[in-house]
């Protein structure tokens, strides 16, 4: 199920809101990082995505792009077409991170305390705190 999808149900989803971020910085940030940045990465702020030495050599398009790349494209227009997607891709990233933050025992994270899964988790406790603090301010 994608992103849209899960949010576009009747049922009180917010959640689920942390958790569906998550994946989908880890998603865009695999289209222009190293493999393994995004999966190893604890907590997502900003600030990661001036970590020029994690970008992957070059950001993955479509395999029609590609094509389409190959036949047609010089050089200098592929490298200048790849510099703006991942721009392009980093400032996408960077915008939900700064509306969605995603700080390890953070907000977003706590309101997993709020799905019936997670009633009987220990951490819920904890997670209640989070919440009601934040409210409460």
């Amino acid at each position: 199920m994608s992103f849209t999808q899960l949010f576009q149900k009747e049922e009180p989803l917010i959640n689920f809101l942390h958790s569906e971020i998550k994946r989908l910085v880890v998603t865009l940030c695999g289209q222009v990082f190293t493999p393994n940045f995004a999966t190893e990465t604890e907590t997502f702020s900003p600030e990661m995505l001036n970590l020029a030495e994690t970008f992957a050599e070059k950001p993955r398009v479509s395999e029609n792009m590609e094509r389409a790349f190959h036949e047609k494209a010089t050089q200098k227009y592929k490298a200048i077409f790849y510099v703006n997607v991942r721009k392009h891709f980093v400032a996408g990233i960077r915008r939900i991170l700064n509306k969605c933050p995603l700080t390890k025992d953070g907000f977003l994270e706590a309101l997993r305390c709020l799905s019936p899964i997670n009633i009987k988790d220990s951490r819920s406790i904890a997670d209640i705190a989070v919440v009601a603090g934040e409210i409460t301010n």
